[in-house]
């Protein structure tokens, strides 16, 4: 009789309106399929907050949330034979803690951004936050990451010693998200409704759309539903990262019929065809003029990361059960 695969899913503090919001409670569901049996380690009741805008997650909630984490998981009896999946490596406590204390199942993890960046909260503590990163890799039996751009930012990083995990990081996109979508009718040429971030927003930019005389929208949406309704409302959704690992927005827009416009760098190239994206700003107004007219050119996804999306727990789980 062959052993129960169980299947220990660590979430990270699911923030409103954040992906972990929904991966909180859709992964357990899709892993469902794979595992004979998928335990979640959270606590029993999880006040969902905003949070700020150059955050993730709302800091003391984050923390309360692992620290009751950690309690949950040290009372499970985990056996050899179990896998473990943590959601974001870049959990500061439960993680190593888990890892080295409660060291039986095998331990995998998704790694979304790393202190690499150099425009996020982390950014004054990066390169001590990113050694932590690094080690807890290295006692990973495999590490997630969503683009080939991600797993070469990571492993280019020589000083810290990751290209010796080149065989241990496996890119496997992102799961589709899976909410209701729209086919609205068109309000306004472009909308942007990421973070004012250094990170996310260019100024410069924003003040070239605002010349233009475009109908423009600069919004933040308070549901998943009004969210989605407004990038349909939308002609053109515009991208302006300087940092990007994967770009849940792109796939988001485009499901809700929509054109993206993004920056020919980060992980977009992995995303979408290089005529929706602009090398410099002549490029980019000459392209926005073009999709402000030519709105019902929406894109697809580049052919590999639409297969990443549509197999992605199936992938996953094949990782992780073949090591």
């Amino acid at each position: 009789m062959s052993e129960v695969e169980r299947l220990y899913f660590v979430p990270q503090y699911p923030a409103k309106m954040r992906y972990q919001e929904w991966w909180y409670w859709y992964l357990p569901k899709g892993f469902q399929k794979y595992f004979d049996e998928v335990i979640v380690i959270a606590p029993d009741a999880v006040r969902i907050k905003e949070a700020p805008q150059e955050l993730f997650s709302p800091i003391d909630e984050t923390i309360e949330f692992e620290a009751e984490q950690l309690k949950k998981f040290t009372k499970q009896d985990i056996r050899d034979t179990d896998y473990v999946f943590f959601a974001d490596i870049s959990f500061a406590g439960l993680v190593p803690q888990v890892i080295y204390l409660k060291r039986k199942g095998k331990k995998f993890g998704f790694c979304h951004a790393t202190s690499l960046n150099r425009y996020d909260y982390f950014a004054p503590v990066r390169k001590g936050k990113f050694m932590q990163e690094v080690g807890i890799m290295k006692m990973l039996d495999g590490v997630f990451v969503s683009s080939h751009y991600h797993k070469t930012k990571l492993i280019s990083s020589r000083r810290y010693g990751v290209q010796y995990l080149a065989n241990k990081i496996r890119v496997v996109g992102l799961p589709k998200p899976p909410f209701k979508t729209y086919r609205e009718k068109k309000e306004y040429d472009v909308l942007y409704a990421g973070r004012l971030t250094k990170q996310k927003f260019n100024k410069t930019l924003w003040n070239t759309v605002l010349t233009l005389g475009l109908k423009a929208r600069l919004t933040f949406f308070k549901s998943w539903e009004e969210y989605y309704r407004g990038l349909s409302k939308a002609k053109v959704v515009l991208m302006m990262s300087r940092e990007e690992t994967y770009g849940y927005q792109v796939v988001e827009a485009i499901m809700n019929n929509s054109v993206v416009l993004a920056p020919d760098c980060c992980s977009f190239p992995e995303l979408l065809p290089k005529e929706y994206l602009y090398k410099n700003k002549e490029d980019f107004v000459e392209k926005l003029k073009y999709y402000v007219k030519h709105y019902d050119k929406v894109p697809r996804i580049n052919p590999e990361h639409e297969k990443l999306m549509k197999n992605w727990f199936k992938n996953v789980y094949k990782i992780m059960t073949s090591q």
